[in-house]
């Protein structure tokens, strides 16, 4: 079995990957020594935060590719997160009104009303 993933970091990075161990892989994104992989370890630590099953390394590398061809920290919470991972940005005092009437359908006064 082989995964197509994507990653966060505390900031709200994403970093799409494949592999044939999801488990060693995240691992090995978090490690902290100064071998091969800057990115990540200079960017983590990293939490697993989407993740799709494959048949074969092929489809996995397209699927893959496809990803990253529309990568936006946008477009990856909207299309494969449902929206549900907001960031520091998305809780900014003037994004929260906005988020919240998201999340609940609800205006913020609103909300405050029905209770």
């Amino acid at each position: 079995m082989y995964w197509v993933y994507v990653i966060e970091n505390l900031s709200g990075m994403f970093y799409v990957g494949q592999t044939d161990d999801l488990d060693a892989r995240l691992a090995n994104h978090n490690r902290t020594d100064k071998t091969a992989g800057k990115f990540t370890r200079k960017h983590g630590p990293w939490q697993l935060v989407w993740s799709e099953a494959h048949p074969t390394r092929v489809s996995a590398m397209a699927r893959e590719r496809q990803i990253k061809a529309m990568t936006s920290a946008r477009w990856i919470r909207a299309n494969l997160l449902d929206g549900r991972v907001p960031t520091r940005w998305d809780l900014h005092p003037s994004h929260l009104a906005q988020f919240f009437r998201r999340e609940t359908g609800l205006s913020p006064s609103d909300y405050r009303q029905q209770r």
